[in-house]
């Protein structure tokens, strides 16, 4: 699923999504693209901060090759956490200092891992997706409206 919006909404958005899963998931992967995951988030304030740190899994990843080594080497660790949840709370702001070049194939690249992941696990995927005022990230927001939005 994708979140898409001003970057503030969808990172509210992605808070508050990832409070309501953990209601029904055993565990959560976030991968934080953006250095913003707050777990003090008042999203969370009916859960004992210790069953948050104890059931959601958080990896910051600032480059989106960082995001692409992660992603290739996650599996492993799903399996053996049981994690039912992945969420991804910003894949167009990565991009802002990609070279431009980059941005398409690499996206497609980690769109496909992201994709076997959440169909071999049994995944619920959300990705957040933003505009901003740069070439590379306004190229990575067109790509993922085009292929994540029915």
């Amino acid at each position: 699923m994708l979140v898409e919006g001003n970057w503030n909404e969808v990172k509210s958005i992605m808070h508050t999504l990832s409070s309501y899963l953990l209601k029904h998931c055993k565990r959560i992967l976030i991968i934080d693209t953006t250095n913003s995951l707050n777990p003090h988030h008042f999203a969370y304030n009916t859960f004992k901060q210790k069953s948050i740190f104890n059931r959601i899994y958080c990896v910051r990843t600032p480059k989106p090759y960082d995001l692409w080594k992660r992603l290739q080497t996650t599996e492993n660790f799903i399996k053996l956490k049981h994690v039912e949840s992945l969420l991804i709370n910003s894949l167009s702001l990565v991009f802002e200092e990609s070279e431009a070049e980059e941005v398409k194939p690499l996206l497609e690249h980690i769109l496909a891992k992201i994709n076997y992941l959440t169909k071999k696990y049994n995944l619920i995927t959300l990705i957040g997706s933003s505009p901003h005022d740069n070439e590379n990230v306004m190229k990575a927001y067109s790509i993922l409206q085009q292929k994540l939005v029915v």
